[in-house]
This record gives structure tokens, sequence and C-alpha cells, in this order.
């Protein structure tokens, strides 16, 4: 009579405990999986530093191997692609500028229009070897090409929204300041704004 008793404890014992093995497997791996997920840049995840609000708090503690160098795409891949819209404007691309910032005269490229300049194209503008305050616009319009259509900074640091302002505050005359709310920040053109550009220029 004992019999049966003896022999079902032995099986029913082993099967719960290769259970147990394996929820208490299945219970500590999930924890491991989870971490290390975390602790990689998530699915091509934007950099922090090289974000509006990395550059902001300063704070780079465990974002020191991070690099901004190589997000978007370069000045010369740009420059490449626009060669085959030779004729497109800043503000056929982008209407909400309201105003096309860069023209060209006999002399070649400036910020100021009158009334016998015209636009310069993204092509013109890109191609173009500049210094000062019009190295910065071409470098902000980079940016902006970059940032089109954007409006998260889980792919690129920028949203357009942001591009737009930076570029307004490289290529506008009397440089206005970079203000957003978020996050809120209210940079002047020199230096907080021409150094952003520095970070993400390539």
């Amino acid at each position: 009579m004992n019999n049966p008793i003896e022999h079902s404890t032995p099986e029913a014992s082993p099967k719960i405990d290769q259970q147990r093995r394996r929820l208490a497997k299945g219970g500590l791996a999930a924890p491991v999986v989870i971490g290390t997920l975390l602790s990689r840049p998530v699915l091509g995840a934007t950099p922090w530093k090289c974000t509006v609000s990395g550059q902001l708090s300063g704070n780079v503690s465990g974002h020191e191997t991070e690099t901004c160098a190589a997000l978007g795409k370069s000045h010369s891949t740009l420059t490449s692609e626009y060669a085959s819209l030779p004729s497109t404007t800043i503000l056929a691309q982008f209407p909400l500028l309201v105003n096309d910032y860069i023209f060209k005269d006999s002399g070649g490229l400036l910020t100021l229009t009158s009334a016998g300049n015209t636009a310069a194209t993204i092509q013109e503008v890109l191609s173009a070897s500049l210094a000062g305050d019009l190295l910065y616009a071409q470098r902000a319009l980079v940016l902006l090409l970059n940032a089109k259509g954007l409006s998260d900074t889980s792919t690129y640091p920028l949203t357009e929204f942001q591009a737009r302002l930076l570029f307004k505050s490289a290529a506008d005359l009397a440089h206005p300041q970079f203000v957003d709310t978020n996050p809120n920040v209210t940079w002047n053109y020199n230096p907080d704004v021409k150094n952003y550009i520095d970070v993400l220029y390539h």
C-alpha cells in the first residue's frame, strides 16, 4: 500500500524542482537582459551630450565616450546631393523660415538682401568657400538639412524647429538669440550658438 506513495513522491519532486529552476532562471535572467538593454544606446538613440539638453546641463557624467561627429549627413554628402537640385533655395525647402537669409550678388554670397540680389540656392551655399558669420550660416544650414522634417530627437539631436532657430541666429544679420522651451534655453549667437553648431557640424 505504501508503494504507490513512494513511487509518486520521487516522480513529482523532480518536476517541481525543474519548474522552480526554470522560473528562477527566468526571473534572474530578466533583470540581466533589461540591465544590458538599458546600458546600451537604445535603438540608435541620439547621444545625450549632443542634444541641446546635454549641452545645457554641462554634466557629461556617464557620457564621456559619446561623440557627435558622425550624426546626420556630412557637409560634403549634402553638397553632392544638392548638386542634383541646383535651383532649390533655402526657402523652398523650409517655407516656415519666411526668408532665404543668404543671397548672392556679383561678388558672391551675402546675408543682406537688396533690390539687385537674388536668393542663393542650397547648392550654392554648400559649395561656397566662406568665412566669419557666413561660415556659421553655412554650417547651420547643414544642421537644418539634417533635421528636416524631424519632430523629435531620437535619430538626430535637433528637431526641425530647433534647427530653424539656430539657422536664423547664425544667418540673420541681427543674430537673434536661440530661445526654446523644451528644454528651457536662451543662447546668444556668440558664443553659445556658434559653439553648439561646432559640436554637431561635420
